[in-house]
């Protein structure tokens, strides 16, 4: 129940880092033009 509680935090996290390093990237095309 650990492993399963482990890896579901880490999926959550791997999302989340995900959809900000896309937020950010669009930041930057956004002040580059």
């Amino acid at each position: 129940m650990v492993d399963r509680f482990f890896w579901g935090s880490f999926a959550w996290n791997d999302t989340v880092i995900y959809l900000i390093l896309i937020k950010y990237s669009f930041d930057i095309r956004l002040m580059n033009f």
